[in-house]
């Protein structure tokens, strides 16, 4: 591939992973306890879940995965999350996102058991039980439409801090920082 495009490829991928985050409710400097990643790549398959699940640990953050199949796709066709529990790494593939509404954060439901994850008040990723009705339906066609709207502003430039990993290879932190945390004094 060419470098210009793969450039494009991956801001396109970058974007939708804000867009995302930014949907989901986790703001896009970095919180004060940031505690939750947003990654993409190939499919969230089996042997991609060992790998983000590793690197979620490394990083000592949750994450969000958004797979590719193809980098002409104009969306990722897989989500994931990789949870930090007190013993392990969860995976958790075959999610898609929900919206309810226009306002309200968008959730990412699990289409083969009866669970969701949202971002939590303190930035956590919290696994939840139920799904929300229609939720390969409407609410699914909802949410990638807000996450595309978002994402188309996002602009066309690669972060300073984006962080290309082969596979395999191990976390490295970004060479700046990722925003800056918000402190208000009353």
């Amino acid at each position: 591939m060419a470098h210009d495009t793969v450039l494009k490829y991956r801001i396109k991928m970058q974007n939708f992973a804000w867009g995302l985050r930014q949907q989901m409710g986790y703001p896009l400097f970095a919180p004060a306890n940031d505690c939750t990643a947003f990654a993409g790549g190939g499919l969230a398959d089996f042997a991609k879940g060992m790998e983000v699940a590793c690197l979620a640990n490394q990083m000592r953050k949750d994450v969000v995965y958004l797979g590719w199949s193809a980098p002409a796709d104009a969306a990722p066709t897989t989500f994931a999350v990789a949870i930090r529990e007190m013993l392990q790494v969860a995976w958790l593939d075959s999610m898609v996102p929900w919206a309810a509404d226009d306002i309200l954060p968008i959730l990412l439901v699990s289409i083969r058991h009866d669970q969701h994850v949202v971002v939590g008040s303190r930035g956590l990723l919290e696994r939840c039980s139920g799904t929300p009705a229609n939720a390969l339906g409407r609410g699914r066609k909802l949410a990638m439409q807000r996450i595309r709207r978002a994402a188309a502003t996002m602009g066309d430039h690669l972060a300073a801090n984006n962080v290309l990993l082969a596979p395999g290879e191990a976390w490295r932190e970004p060479p700046t920082a990722s925003g800056d945390t918000v402190v208000r004094f009353a």
